[in-house]
């Protein structure tokens, strides 16, 4: 399990690993840390984690961490213990306390809280579980109107969290579980069955989409249970791996009951309309936020088929037993069963239906991913109404809402054929800027890859927004195939992501075959000297890329290996003059503190022969060497209309002349920008034909 810090000023994921201990560390935006949000997908041990912090504090092993207060109380509560009308101190005492403690104890044990506010952890875990109403009073907590002293630590879904972040000092995430810790997990499991956990490790590790589903301790728990029983057979999509554990578990109800099975193979047929009556009942609480039943809701016969979990109600009175689900995702994957029957049986309201789904799409996001995974063969008219009432063009968050069919498109077995039937109906820009969520983001990558690998003329997108999404090398790699041959977008921004290092081989290759982009966003990311120096490998054989966006990345120089690695493509002087590439950023990169970046290439005859924009702002060009070499370039460039040289201070102080000199030779220079350089005047006075 890894803790990642999440920056309070923009809520993007950082680099920094927090320790399990850690959490109330002092940061940079908060010196005293009370209220701590942790966020993370469903499975991914959010509960096992503050389960964990409140155990150590009892068994005293929190003494020792610097940072971790010297808690006097740390009171645990889970969020779907909170029934309509209830505050904090009701669900202490009714799940915390004994229940023959006094009146006079318990209302003791309140004031203690109250007056010693600091020394006290409340752990909420669940915050998603709660309904609108039930919310209240733990927003009275969360916004510091009651017990404002007190420590807070929150857990929640990435849905419900995003709605909450501004009210708290740190916020975190849970990312889990790498393959490490799945493979660690699986020899556990299988610790007297190594063969078998040597099996499974291998089928998770040679398949990308059964890598991904495993890594979340809940969904590898479940993949262990499906390969021991099931001899081997394992899912390909989240939807799969719940319909067999389904079958799993209906299978051992039917060994223990006295069940007349109409179709052995497929077991789930003969429980099918009980099935159905349980997903009524998971949909219709979803849809007002409930996650437990009382009896009258539930009958016997659903309640003992394995997928519920009991416990008896605190009422003293008339105790009766309540009913939830083994987790959330059971209940929406029953909602989505339910949904299914009732969209196929349907014809006529088919639409109407899911109107009324999109209209809580936040709220039912999963339930749409699951019906789409259960639907199959007949899922493009699915697909096609969620597009249409999805994207309605007075909708902000439409393209947020978008991702849902990305992900639907991934959990369909073939969602590149479904795909390929509605690329149609995309919208001509799509902006999906912050849009993937970090725990959905292979499924989402992997349903866009479907849509823009099956762009043909008919498709009317051309601007792909895709920045502030945290995309790494590994992500992009998703999309590389798909971008390659794709003949119809022709704008691509990639901007605020991690993109870069030495690993920038996906755009190189997505330059080097694709025919259609003109422009190409990748500011502020990590390209380094060797990406750029790929990028422009490319671009020698890219006929139609016009603009490239490379500001604010970490451009310092271009090692001599890059040769060796990056060989210079050599081509006839003829397909050099095609050199499309009119205008190039690379501002914001500190490129000239190092004399060996080949800035020089710049001013080589014919090797940018239709560059007309040159942006060098803030590039710490300010010594003799560079000044003469950007004399260099417009003395030589065939080209050039615009440079800017703009907030690189003290580049004048040497070589103003040579400079000067280098813009009256340039016939074609019309602009130069350089502002906050040091520059005299006198440069516009003496060529006027240069506006500065």
């Amino acid at each position: 399990m890894r803790i990642i810090n999440r920056e309070k000023r923009n809520s993007q994921l950082s680099d920094e690993v927090v320790g399990m201990y850690n959490i109330f560390k002092p940061t940079d935006y908060c010196p005293n840390v009370r209220k701590v949000l942790i966020e993370g997908s469903p499975g991914v041990g959010k509960t096992t984690y503050c389960r964990k912090i409140a155990y150590d504090w009892a068994m005293g092993n929190l003494l020792n961490h610097a940072t971790f207060p010297d808690f006097k109380r740390v009171i645990f509560l889970s969020c779907s213990d909170f029934e309509s009308g209830d505050n904090v101190q009701s669900v202490i005492e009714r799940k915390l306390l004994p229940r023959d403690m006094s009146d006079t104890t318990k209302a003791s044990f309140a004031q203690q809280i109250q007056e010693d506010q600091e020394g006290s952890l409340i752990i909420l875990d669940g915050l998603d579980e709660l309904s609108k109403k039930q919310m209240d009073p733990i927003s009275h907590i969360m916004e510091g109107e009651i017990l404002s002293k007190c420590f807070l630590v929150v857990t929640a879904r990435h849905e419900v969290g995003v709605s909450v972040r501004h009210h708290f000092d740190t916020l975190l995430e849970i990312t889990g579980y790498t393959l490490l810790d799945v493979q660690e997990y699986i020899n556990k499991y299988f610790l007297k069955m190594p063969n078998k956990a040597s099996k499974l490790i291998k089928e998770i590790l040679n398949n990308v989409e059964l890598s991904e589903i495993a890594r979340n301790p809940m969904n590898t728990a479940l993949l262990c249970v499906l390969f021991e029983e099931l001899g081997g057979r394992l899912p390909r999509t989240r939807t799969e791996l719940f319909s067999m554990i389904t079958e799993s578990l209906l299978k051992r109800h039917a060994s223990r009951e006295p069940v007349n099975l109409e179709n052995p193979a497929n077991i789930t047929s003969t429980y099918k309309d009980g099935l159905i009556m349980l997903g009524k009942v998971a949909f219709e609480a979803l849809q007002v936020e409930k996650s437990d039943f009382d009896e009258g809701e539930i009958l016997k016969h659903i309640a003992c088929l394995g997928f519920l979990s009991k416990e008896i109600s605190p009422s003293k009175i008339n105790p009766q037993f309540r009913y939830r689900f083994l987790h959330k995702s059971f209940q929406e994957y029953f909602a989505a069963f339910y949904l299914t029957e009732m969209l196929k049986s349907q014809e006529e309201d088919f639409e109407e239906t899911l109107r009324l789904i999109c209209s809580q799409v936040e709220l039912l996001w999963q339930v749409i991913v699951f019906a789409a995974g259960m639907l199959g063969d007949v899922a493009l008219p699915y697909v096609e109404t969620l597009i249409k009432l999805l994207s309605s063009p007075g909708d902000e968050r439409k393209h947020r809402k978008f991702c849902v069919i990305l992900e639907c498109l991934a959990e369909i077995e073939d969602g590149a054929v479904v795909a390929s039937d509605v690329t149609s109906l995309l919208p001509t820009k799509l902006n999906l800027r912050g849009c993937l969520k970090s725990d959905r983001k292979f499924a989402q990558l992997k349903g866009l890859s479907h849509f823009i690998a099956s762009m043909d003329s008919s498709s009317s997108l051309k601007s792909l927004n895709l920045s502030l999404n945290g995309l790494s090398d590994k992500d992009f790699a998703l999309l590389t195939f798909s971008l390659q041959r794709n003949t119809t977008i022709e704008q691509l921004v990639l901007s605020f992501n991690t993109l870069g290092g030495d690993n920038l081989h996906s755009c190189s290759q997505i330059l080097e075959q694709n025919t259609s982009l003109r422009y190409l966003n990748l500011s502020w990311n990590y390209i380094n000297g060797e990406g750029f120096s790929a990028l422009i490998t490319a671009l020698k054989v890219n006929q139609t890329l016009t603009e490239l966006i490379l500001r604010g990345n970490q451009i310092l120089f271009v090692p001599k290996a890059m040769t060796r690695r990056y060989p210079v493509v050599r081509v006839d002087n003829a397909k050099l003059q095609r050199f499309s590439l009119k205008k190039l950023d690379l501002s914001c990169n500190r490129i000239f503190r190092n004399k060996s970046f080949p800035l020089e290439q710049f001013a080589k005859p014919n090797s940018f022969p239709n560059l007309e924009y040159l942006n060098l702002s803030n590039c710490g060009l300010s010594h003799l060497e560079t000044v003469e070499t950007v004399a260099e370039i417009l003395r030589i460039n065939t080209s050039l209309v615009e440079i800017d040289l703009s907030n690189n201070l003290y580049f004048f102080e040497e070589g103003f002349g040579p400079f000067f000199s280098a813009v009256q030779e340039n016939n074609t220079l019309e602009k130069v920008n350089m502002s906050n350089t040091g520059c005299y005047p006198s440069i516009t006075k003496r060529d006027k034909r240069v506006k500065v």
